[in-house]
């Protein structure tokens, strides 16, 4: 930590982990800290942070603790800059910027509110396979447990050539090069792959069933546990009678197990909202 290199490897660890806790870090180009980088936005918070990582002895999680538990990031991001603000890029932070999830943490959401996430720890990897339509799916044949398809995704096998269609869709990163930071993207293909999806039709009917078993009979009840376990909420008055409205409206396409698929439907829409995709 008291050599030169030392010291500007805590630089670059610390504006990594401020970067993937802010959005965007303290050197906007984090792969170059040298002089034909960018200029630090708060030097001395960056020079400050870097100490106390080598102070605690490159403790990252407690470096990590220590962001997530600041005032700067627990702002909201719903502010507005007007026309003559003096920072309308926020380089100051006095807002939090709104940022997507990764592709992992997306699908490791979708398996936590389920209840079906498999957070094993080590073991072999889950492989994937190219199916004849061109998607890439987890390859069933070749799990280690009946659970191991629902395991954490930095457990997928990651491929230089393909990856896990639903991870790709959302900027997964390839492996052939570095990756300092990820560029998310709002593409069409994005919104097809949440809607259309075999997962998401699979874990929103799984999801329905851990409602009900949770919430029993009350549509009301069911809403709101709903609400809880995919935006870790309640709902208000106006989303509640949208909700029930909707579970009206999707209860009468359905011949059989009516209730079950509307709510089903209801799960995938909330899936399909920003404030599951996005962190606010």
């Amino acid at each position: 930590g008291d050599a030169p290199a030392g010291a500007l490897l805590a630089r670059v660890m610390m504006n990594r982990m401020w970067q993937h806790v802010f959005g965007e870090g303290l050197v906007a180009t984090s792969e170059n800290l040298g002089v034909n980088g960018a200029e630090p936005t708060h030097p001395a918070l960056l020079e400050c942070l870097s100490g106390e990582l080598i102070r605690t002895g490159w403790d990252i999680k407690q470096m990590l603790r220590m962001l997530v538990t600041s005032t700067a990031y627990r702002q909201a991001s719903t502010g507005q800059a007007a026309p003559d603000h003096p920072d309308p890029a926020n380089q100051l932070l006095w807002r939090m910027r709104m940022r997507r999830l990764d592709a992992e943490v997306i699908r490791d959401s979708i398996l936590a509110a389920t209840n079906r996430l498999d957070r094993t720890m080590g073991g072999k990897p889950v492989y994937v396979k190219a199916n004849a339509d061109g998607s890439v799916t987890v390859d069933t044949s070749k799990l280690a447990s009946p659970s191991a398809g629902q395991r954490r995704s930095i457990y997928l096998l990651h491929r230089r050539n393909y990856n896990l269609s639903m991870l790709s869709t959302f900027d997964q990163p390839l492996i052939a090069t570095t990756c300092s930071r990820r560029t998310p993207a709002a593409v069409v293909s994005q919104s097809l792959m949440m809607l259309n999806d075999q997962f998401l039709f699979d874990q929103s009917q799984a999801l329905a069933d851990r409602v009900v078993e949770i919430a029993g009979e009350s549509v009301d009840g069911r809403i709101k546990t709903l609400f809880r376990l995919v935006l870790v909420r309640l709902p208000n008055q106006d989303e509640l009678k949208l909700c029930k409205a909707s579970l009206e409206k999707q209860r009468k396409k359905y011949r059989q197990d009516a209730r079950r698929q509307a709510l089903a439907q209801l799960c995938h829409t909330l899936f399909n909202t920003s404030e599951f995709l996005y962190a606010e």
